[in-house]
């Protein structure tokens, strides 16, 4: 091949190369601008959907505390309710029992004496059948206050001395010492512990206070018709540690008695630790 003349040879110019560096030095500053712009908006956009989860976790705590608040409050009112018979405001049956458990218990322990009280009031199935449930639920709650106000503390009245000494010569303020539940329906108990000096007649005077009190209830119909109202008591008195059905079982027996011999009475009977039942007198109206 013939070689071309030198003014006829062709030359190539090598192609132009960029200098090395990072892509970024390259761009304008407009551009990097408006970069930097859009990377703080989805930086913005982050924070915003960061606090919109916060607010939410913090909304759905308050619902969670709220919530929780109100558990305990149920669960305190259900307690009180437990605590307390809703009727007449008086201890519940559960409650009663238990602090007649305890009473037995201290026997055990240091000796004394209780006595246990049960008071059923006289036909009150009557009174329901012939006024009405809601006046039969007025009439136990007159029954309850009018029982209620009758307890009261007394030289006679409080714990055995062995279990609360005291010198010579101290004058000791008499507490309220009686304690008195609603079994349920129209039968109630009361919790009277007995002091060493304590007699029969004093126990007897203050069963015939409680259905004093009974009788002066003045609960009239919806005829202004006054209901008559008694009360029929059995009470046991225990001087040892006895199981408390036993002791129950003796109270409910004087009950018993009373209505059998014609209501609107008391009963009085004495349980030992061989759990033998002593009948006493029945105390008349």
């Amino acid at each position: 091949m013939p070689e071309l003349a030198p003014e006829t040879q062709i030359h190539t110019k090598p192609p132009e190369v960029s200098p090395p560096g990072n892509k970024e030095t390259n761009l304008t500053l407009e551009q990097r601008v408006a970069q930097l712009e859009a990377e703080n908006k989805i930086l913005q956009e982050r924070l915003a959907q960061q606090t919109a989860r916060a607010v939410a976790a913090e909304a759905e705590n308050n619902i969670l505390q709220e919530r929780l608040a109100q558990q305990i409050a149920r669960a305190v009112a259900a307690e009180k309710d437990a605590a307390t018979d809703v009727l007449t405001g008086l201890i519940s049956r559960r409650v009663i029992t238990t602090l007649l458990e305890k009473e037995l218990a201290g026997i055990g322990r240091h000796g004394g004496r209780l006595a246990v009280v049960h008071l059923d009031l006289d036909h009150f199935k009557l009174v329901n059948d012939t006024y009405g449930h809601e006046q039969g639920d007025n009439v136990l709650k007159d029954f309850a206050q009018a029982i209620s106000s009758a307890m009261r503390s007394s030289d006679t009245l409080g714990r055995d001395n062995n279990r609360d000494k005291k010198d010579e010569g101290d004058q000791k303020i008499a507490e309220p010492t009686e304690k008195i539940g609603r079994l349920g329906g129209e039968e109630f108990i009361i919790l009277l512990p007995l002091k060493d000096e304590t007699t029969d007649q004093d126990i007897k005077n203050i069963l015939m206070r409680y259905m004093e009190a009974v009788r002066q209830v003045n609960r009239s119909n919806i005829n202004e018709e006054t209901i008559p109202l008694t009360v029929s008591i059995g009470c046991a008195i225990v001087n040892s540690r006895l199981p408390l059905e036993v002791v129950l079982a003796a109270a409910d027996k004087a009950t018993y008695v009373s209505k059998e011999t014609g209501r609107n009475r008391a009963t009085i009977l004495s349980i030992d630790e061989e759990q033998t039942n002593i009948m006493a007198t029945v105390i008349g109206s």
